[in-house]
């Protein structure tokens, strides 16, 4: 049977039009070069990505401005950039290796993830404030069905659509971070506590919020029938609150670490929401294969239709709710090491971009360069599986510049996911 390409994109489609942005909360530049292992290092108005408690740890700028910075991921679970760039070319047919390789990448589920934060903020002494672009996202498509797209059908086996699912919000976050350091600690140098409260204006939400569906195929004649539905909601009118707490300390000169629950309050309600139900219904009898790389074939031979089942409709998504754990170690004046675990707290259909996967990270810092410090870092574990990570900065007077590159479930150009992340301030005192 040849499959064209066109047929695959279809089936993508089902998921892929409910996205509207690539994200989830990432890190500064300064941990994302480390593959996230630096956290309990981070100072200043940064760390309100990783744990609040660091701004009342010494090391840190005593005030700063937090110029725009931003970060952003964007991943799958299969794919290889090279491989998208070569197979997704308009009208060009995959090889019977190409569909073999492509099909056994597929372990279970083809999932799409993806990153984006960006931001500017003001930090004084162990207190800053923070205005902040995040969003979340997170999809899949069941591996059988991708399989069907690329291999064909198995004699008497039905595809079900009915795990397909994805869901993206994005929404401006404004921030108040402050931490106060306990002086009475006989067991650490310094030791401090502290607390994030987020208020989030919800700027879009669109989800599938219910699928259920078969795709039949037939080698002789080649045809292929299907039918089904998906209802997804969408909506620009949305607000919540988030919390974040934490714990650091610094043992001595030479050790420290950094405790913190991110998101241990957290939802966003979204109200107004339109409810729309997609169903589509090709013939029992089935329509060529090879017609499916006509222009319009969905409009054509699917049957498809829409309909507005409500505009006032509701939805609540839970923030992602993590722990993180990082420790830290001076080799010496030069070499910095890091470790750090990462912990999901929640996964279910009222999140989204959360997972319950546990994160490893390892990574180390080279600071000889005054000026231009080195990073690089490891991961296994969490949403992105294997990460590496490297990255640096600028020391130029009262201005410090840092930037990063993550290749995640690979390395570089043959990685499956990839992320760049540029973090900038200016320190006054």
């Amino acid at each position: 049977m040849r499959l064209s390409i066109q047929f695959l994109r279809s089936v993508l489609l089902l998921v892929t039009l409910t996205f509207q942005v690539h994200a989830e909360i990432t890190p500064t530049a300064v941990t994302a070069g480390t593959a996230n292992a630096g956290i309990s290092t981070v100072r200043g108005g940064d760390a309100r990505w990783v744990n609040p408690a660091l701004l009342g740890i010494s090391g840190g700028p005593k005030q700063s401005i937090l110029l725009p910075s931003f970060g952003y991921r964007l991943g799958n679970s299969a794919m290889k950039s090279s491989e998208m760039s070569k197979w997704f070319r308009e009208d060009r047919y995959w090889t019977e290796d190409e569909r073999k390789s492509f099909s056994s990448s597929v372990k279970n589920d083809f999932t799409l993830n993806g990153a984006f934060q960006g931001g500017i903020g003001y930090q004084v002494n162990a207190m800053s404030a923070a205005i902040d672009v995040i969003g979340v996202l997170d999809g899949s498509i069941p591996g059988d069905v991708i399989r069907l797209a690329v291999l064909g059908n198995e004699s008497g086996k039905n595809y079900s659509l009915s795990k397909l699912k994805g869901g993206s919000w994005v929404g401006t976050s404004f921030g108040v971070s402050f931490a106060k350091q306990l002086h009475r600690i006989d067991w650490a140098k310094e030791f401090a506590i502290g607390m994030t409260a987020k208020y989030i204006v919800g700027m879009a939400y669109s989800g599938l919020r219910d699928t259920d569906g078969s795709i039949l195929t037939s080698v002789d004649p080649d045809t292929v029938s299907a039918h089904g539905y998906i209802t997804t909601a969408t909506t620009n009118n949305g607000d919540g609150i988030g919390i974040d707490i934490g714990a650091a300390a610094r043992m001595n000169d030479r050790w420290g670490w950094s405790f913190s629950l991110m998101n241990i309050s957290g939802r966003v309600s979204w109200d107004k929401v339109k409810v729309r139900a997609n169903k589509f219904d090709i013939e029992d009898s089935g329509i060529p294969i090879d017609s499916l790389t006509q222009e319009g074939f969905l409009e054509r031979w699917a049957n498809y239709s829409s309909t507005t089942l409500t505009e006032s409709g509701s939805v609540d998504v839970a923030l992602p709710q993590t722990m993180l754990i990082g420790l830290d170690y001076k080799v010496n004046d030069y070499w910095l090491t890091y470790g750090s675990f990462e912990q999901g707290l929640n996964e279910s259909a009222t999140s989204i971009g959360s997972t319950t996967k546990t994160r490893l990270a390892l990574g180390s810092e080279y600071t000889k360069f005054d000026k231009y410090p080195l990073r690089a870092g490891f991961a296994v574990g969490g949403m992105s599986g294997f990460e590496l990570a490297i990255g640096g900065g600028l020391r130029l007077s009262n201005y410090r510049l840092d930037v990063s590159m993550n290749y995640e479930r690979g390395l570089f150009y043959g990685a499956k996911g990839y992320g760049f992340s540029l973090s900038q301030q200016i320190t006054l005192r």
